[in-house]
């Protein structure tokens, strides 16, 4: 066990593969991304992109397991006011009405979470009054946080009558809002939270498949894609189970910005017509990152769209893969056209031979989202 190597890379010493190599005699290889690349998604793009790469080589196939973080929310409050026999159970954003002077209890916090969490009633107690009994004489908010993350509260009204030796008086008021909207996408469905976005590409078919709101029914709502006529016939403005071709169904008019990539879905109370909440659609246009292509001397090229290869006249190319960023039907497609204007799909891995000028069109639908030249000289 252990290596002496001599390197003039001496920080190296500190790294997590020196140590592996050195200490367990694990062969280890580091992937870093530029300091000089400024935003984090293209850091990921770029290191996912290498570590796929580095696994192809050694022939390891990635999975990809569904991982669930729920953000902290909170179901429920269980308030005792001092001296009465049965507590309260208070949902989120609910409304209690109590007598000023009112002593109450908050027992439990019931959410998705059950570990680190914590309350604190403003301008009242300290700063986790959980399991306190404190004096309400005034208007006020439980905040329920889950570690710093706030995830609900629970409002507090007071009343100019004095609260009696007796249970005085109380009124609990419900408000209703959307939780989330579940939405099928490559035949996944995600939930997308009330208020969140969901970025697909341009294109991607997707469904709304339900939604959830505290205090209504699925009867109770209507589902509204803005920019989307589900019912060709009446315009009822309920858009759940139909499928929406994000290139073709929706109108550019109604998009939240001039380059029409965001769209909003409204879930609204179908009796009194208020909005309960919102998602929202990011749509990015469909790209070729890379087209992999290998000669016949077993040189791999990545070429970009845009980009030309130089290369001599009847030289062989097999075509390896398109990487883009689509990832769901429609797939995008590539076609050779040469000099002539003749054209071919290639079903992938294909050969193409270079006789003249010869161009690899991107398809995606009917939509050309780019190419490459091959060049020949000689």
């Amino acid at each position: 066990m252990g290596y002496t190597i001599e390197t003039k890379h001496k920080e190296q010493r500190k790294s997590a593969t020196f140590f592996a190599l050195t200490e367990s005699e694990i062969p280890a290889f580091g992937i870093e991304t530029s300091k000089n690349i400024q935003q984090a998604v293209t850091k990921v793009k770029y290191q996912s992109l290498v570590i796929s790469a580095f696994m192809a080589e050694y022939g390891i196939v990635p999975e990809h397991p569904s991982v669930s973080l729920p953000v902290p929310e909170l179901d429920h409050l269980v308030i005792r006011i001092v001296g009465d026999r049965n507590p309260f159970a208070l949902k989120n954003l609910d409304t209690i009405t109590i007598p000023a002077g009112t002593s109450i209890h908050v027992e439990s916090v019931v959410a998705n979470y059950k570990r680190g969490l914590s309350i604190d009633i403003m301008n009242v107690g300290s700063t986790n009054d959980l399991g306190r009994v404190s004096i309400i004489n005034f208007p006020t908010t439980i905040k329920v946080f889950k570690d710093a993350y706030q995830c609900g509260e629970v409002k507090i009204e007071t009343t100019s009558e004095k609260a009696a030796e007796k249970t005085p008086s109380v009124q609990i008021s419900s408000v209703e809002r959307l939780k989330n909207v579940e939405i099928e996408v490559a035949g996944k469905n995600v939930v997308v939270s009330e208020g969140d976005t969901l970025h697909i590409v341009r294109g991607d078919k997707i469904t709304i498949a339900g939604a959830l709101t505290t205090n209504l029914s699925e009867l109770g709502f209507r589902v509204n894609f803005v920019g989307f006529v589900g019912n060709k016939r009446y315009n009822d403005a309920e858009d759940r189970g139909y499928l929406i071709d994000t290139a073709r169904d929706l109108m550019s008019r109604r998009s939240l910005n001039n380059d029409e990539s965001l769209y909003q879905i409204r879930v609204e109370n179908l009796k009194t017509k208020k909005l309960t909440g919102s998602v929202y659609i990011a749509l990015d246009d469909p790209a070729v990152d890379y087209l992999i292509v290998q000669n016949e001397d077993g040189t791999t090229f990545a070429l970009t769209p845009g980009s030309t290869l130089e290369c001599r006249k009847l030289e062989r190319f097999t075509v390896l893969s398109v990487i883009s960023n689509v990832t769901s039907e429609p797939s995008v497609e590539a076609y050779a056209e040469n000099g002539s204007g003749q054209t071919e799909k290639l079903v992938l891995p294909a050969l193409i031979e270079v006789n003249s000028e010869t161009y690899i069109n991107f398809i995606r639908s009917s939509d050309n989202i780019g190419s490459i030249t091959f060049r020949t000289s000689g």
